[in-house]
């Protein structure tokens, strides 16, 4: 939904908008945030970048909300297929993780990101800066990873607590 490759970048002299199109600015990421975290996976990256500026918006962020808006827009038909597969015995959940190296540009820090299947329905996703920098792409995948089987555990002690028999092992599927 964001332009590819452009990051929101912080203080960019002469392009800081001010008044009323603050509150316009901050009220359309606001509005994002919500669709990201009830019903738009596809939305969470560029969201996280709008997110960056909130306190001092540039032009440059206010051009990038509108284009994630006019995509919401454009897709509004989209959304979460909630249908869980029926016919099995045993709860299944599969973990996709993936990061870029050094995507901050401004912080040198990468961005991970996750989302979680039960049953083949999204439960649960996120994309969000790692916490320290990392030294190759190998580095950034495993944080990447690391950070997204906190998920699966908190889920499946969840889902035993209840229960249910979910199926050993939990496949998470990466890129690198």
């Amino acid at each position: 939904p964001g332009t590819p490759g452009i990051g929101i970048t912080r203080y960019v002299e002469n392009q800081k908008i001010e008044g009323e199109e603050i509150k316009k600015f901050r009220s359309g990421v606001g509005m994002l945030l919500y669709l990201v975290k009830h019903s738009r996976p596809d939305l969470a990256n560029a969201v996280r970048e709008l997110s960056k500026v909130m306190d001092a918006p540039t032009l440059a962020a206010m051009k990038e909300m509108k284009r994630v808006i006019k995509y919401v827009l454009d897709t509004k038909n989209y959304g979460l297929r909630i249908e869980p597969r029926q016919n099995e015995d045993r709860w299944e959940l599969i973990m996709f993780t993936d990061s870029d190296y050094g995507g901050d540009k401004e912080k040198r820090i990468s961005v991970g990101g996750f989302i979680l299947y039960f049953l083949g329905v999204p439960i649960s996703w996120k994309s969000k800066g790692q916490k320290s920098v990392t030294l190759s792409s190998a580095e950034a995948e495993y944080v990447a990873m690391s950070e997204s089987v906190k998920e699966i555990r908190f889920v499946y002690q969840i889902l035993v607590s209840m229960g249910f028999d979910v199926t050993l092992p939990i496949i998470v599927r990466m890129d690198n």
